[in-house]
């Protein structure tokens, strides 16, 4: 898409001379969060330099069941500064689920970027172009919405500067939409997600190798279960701290005498040892329900 034309709609609107192309990733069974990561080259295609360019989305999501008359107006928004996520969640309604936008990457490290979250009826007050800009270059993080019906509202996420963008030139943008069972608790979270995206991001949208379970040993004494989960030579289960991924740049920039590296299996070049450690969590829900667990 571009913004090369006039709009009569839009009186005072100047064209910026750009085109978008817009492309998203999905997989049809090999990665079951709910993670759509979504790239932008934003080109500029017309005759002048642009100076301190921002970036914004403009969220207006609709959570729940839609043959509601107020489901517009049973969410709130929030953001998780470091994750970099804007969200909106609605509380009311136990089999909604929330929705987010994750940065990714752009051009200039994240931490080096002024990064805007707000929350409005930006709708009821459209503004102008100098408004727009001056909103989303704020560098404001707006506190989370009240967690109260009513506002029917949407969110803004916007980040820069981008300081010099000449004729010819492009940046890329890339961002996830990430969904959850729940904010924070249980390994099926938005927050859970969104560090995910952040992982499959870095490895070039690469299918990450998951660890295979560890073997586990029930001993049940007087009072007391344990729980043993230590791998053994001889064991037919695999061993997790073996688990290798080639595909991985950061782990094949290791020097080979790293224990991520060195005595690499026959046959396996590039990339290293994955397993970092066992995060634990625990329910006392007979159904396994996913968003029981909480983190011990």
């Amino acid at each position: 898409y571009s913004d090369v034309f006039t709009d009569p709609l839009v009186p005072g609107h100047v064209p910026l001379g750009l085109r978008v192309v817009q492309k998203s990733y999905a997989w049809q069974n090999l990665f079951r969060q709910p993670i759509l990561p979504l790239e932008y080259v934003i080109v500029n295609s017309g005759t002048k330099t642009l100076d301190s360019v921002y970036i914004g989305f403009f969220v207006d999501p609709l959570l729940g069941n839609v043959n509601l008359p107020d489901i517009g107006t049973r969410k709130y928004s929030a953001y998780i500064p470091e994750l970099r996520t804007g969200y909106a969640h609605n509380v009311y309604d136990r089999s909604a689920t929330p929705v987010g936008v994750v940065v990714l990457g752009t051009p200039k490290p994240l931490n080096l970027l002024r990064h805007t979250f707000n929350w409005n009826r930006f709708e009821d007050n459209p503004g102008t172009d100098t408004e727009h800009y001056k909103l989303m270059s704020s560098g404001r993080i707006k506190p989370d919405e009240p967690q109260t019906p009513g506002s029917d509202s949407q969110f803004l996420l916007a980040f820069g500067p981008f300081e010099t963008v000449r004729p010819g030139d492009s940046l890329t943008i890339a961002v996830a939409l990430v969904s959850g069972d729940g904010i924070e608790i249980g390994p099926t979270s938005l927050m859970e997600n969104a560090r995910s995206a952040y992982s499959l991001y870095a490895s070039g949208y690469r299918v990450p190798v998951v660890p295979p379970s560890p073997p586990l040993a029930i001993e049940e004494g007087p009072g007391l279960v344990r729980l043993d989960w230590s791998w053994r030579p001889g064991s037919s289960d695999p061993d997790p701290l073996a688990a290798w991924d080639d595909s991985s740049a950061f782990l094949s920039s290791l020097p080979d005498t790293h224990w991520r590296r060195i005595d690499a299996p026959a046959g396996h070049q590039t990339g290293g040892r994955i397993f970092e450690g066992f995060r634990l969590w625990r329910s006392e829900s007979p159904e396994f329900d996913p968003a029981s667990f909480s983190l011990i």
